[in-house]
């Protein structure tokens, strides 16, 4: 489990006004101090996550948020933290004392509905006053809820066991049935040629000794299906194809190479790249497309904004850093403003002043969170696309890599057609 990427793990929010007991519940499924509880209010103050394993879930992320009716001088800007926990989590868990169900409950309730999350809702503290433990009282219904006292639990194994298990048993429910299965290639390969070509750069961008993220996981998707995975470089990609009796029945190749390697594969070979596969498997690929065609579009003066999901050291030869600002330059020959963001601070910047969003692939972050930029960018009129997509588009390669999706292809020359079109 601990090898299991956070892009990779459930993400499960906890929700809850202050001292309701969501700390305590934390630290009862982790078996550990994660959290701190006190009986001062507002002792949790900011986000506190914690990975586990959960039987039969699987690997877990448990997210602890400050309390929602926080009355001190940052609980504002704590409350719209907990909104965007709220956008991107996979799960939510409402924890309420028996006694009350109040405004705050409520916008718990009307967010998850605005982001399609599921809830569980958790009823503590039934020590105190049993006869009114149940939401039904208060006309708040849900067969995906549990009463319990914490005080009870944490002293008695067998309670605190059984507990745990009810509550995996309901996210598990909730997971399988919302999920469905997110294929990045395999679907692709029709027929008896189950033959890949994944063609991966060796630079200083890459971890010396490893593979970085979407390369491993094309390669277990492979190996899961049954395909055959042959790992080149660039500079030995052409000596690959050769060397095959037959020729494979998809190219994948890292967008960095796209345009040495388009032109190397014969016009007869499927070719793609790992930004528009993960583009399908981690958010809406027409809306990328669409915003590739933006690149086409821009003006002296425009603002353009380069952000990251994550946070790293950038290095002289850093993509986002680095490269795509230069390529955006010369492909565009405008004077544009470049911007960066990494991780929350997407959520900060002014987005409306910029033409454009060049995002990351995200593959950091949950599926569920890189579709909340999505929804963010869609919901406020904004264009946005990924690295590798506008990175195929400087090299003028990206509708030979997009002919697999006839779909996003159409979107993407629409849009490079018809340009000045600011709605989606």
């Amino acid at each position: 489990m601990n090898g299991t990427p956070k892009a990779l793990k459930i993400s499960i929010g906890f929700f809850g006004r202050t001292n309701v007991g969501k700390s305590s519940i934390i630290n009862l499924i982790t078996n550990q101090g994660v959290s701190i509880v006190s009986e001062i209010p507002g002792t949790t103050t900011d986000m506190v996550s914690k990975s586990m394993e959960l039987p039969p879930v699987g690997p877990v992320n448990l997210i602890d948020t400050p309390g929602l009716d926080d009355g001190s001088q940052l609980g504002e800007q704590r409350l719209k933290v907990s909104r965007q926990v709220i956008s991107t989590v996979d799960l939510i868990v409402l924890i309420t004392d028996c006694f009350r169900w109040t405004q705050y409950e409520e916008w718990v309730l009307s967010e998850s509905k605005k982001y399609r999350t599921p809830v569980i809702i958790i009823n503590n503290k039934t020590d105190l006053k049993p006869d009114v433990c149940d939401c039904k009282k208060t006309g708040r219904t849900t067969e995906n809820q549990l009463n319990i006292s914490c005080k009870e639990l944490k002293d008695n194994e067998s309670k605190r066991n059984s507990f745990i298990n009810s509550l995996s048993g309901l996210i598990s429910g909730i997971v399988h049935h919302e999920e469905k299965e997110n294929l990045i290639f395999s679907d692709l390969i029709p027929g008896e040629n189950k033959n890949v070509i994944l063609v991966m750069p060796v630079d200083s961008e890459a971890p010396k000794g490893r593979l970085i993220l979407p390369q491993v996981q094309t390669i277990r998707e492979a190996l899961d299906n049954n395909i055959s995975a042959i790992c080149v470089t660039p500079e030995t990609f052409t000596r690959t194809l050769d060397s095959l009796s037959n020729p494979p029945a998809l190219v994948i190749t890292d967008s960095q190479a796209v345009k040495e390697i388009a032109e190397k594969t014969p016009d007869s070979i499927t070719l793609t790249t790992f930004s528009i596969l993960f583009s399908r498997l981690k958010g809406e690929l027409k809306t990328l497309s669409a915003g590739a065609a933006e690149l086409y579009c821009l003006k002296d003066n425009d603002k353009v904004l380069i952000s990251e999901a994550c946070t790293h050291h950038s290095t002289d030869e850093d993509i986002g850093r680095v490269k795509i600002p230069n390529l955006l330059r010369k492909f565009s020959g405008k004077n544009l403003k470049i911007e960066f963001a990494q991780g929350k601070d997407f959520y900060n910047v002014q987005q409306d002043d910029y033409r454009l969003i060049i995002h990351c692939g995200g593959c950091m972050i949950t599926r569920k969170e890189f579709n909340s930029r999505l929804n963010y960018c869609t919901e406020n009129n904004l264009h946005i696309t990924n690295y590798g997509m506008a990175i195929s588009v400087f090299q003028n390669v990206l509708e030979r890599t997009l002919k697999l999706f006839p779909e996003a292809l159409a979107e993407f020359k629409n849009r490079k057609e018809n340009p000045g079109k600011n709605e989606y």
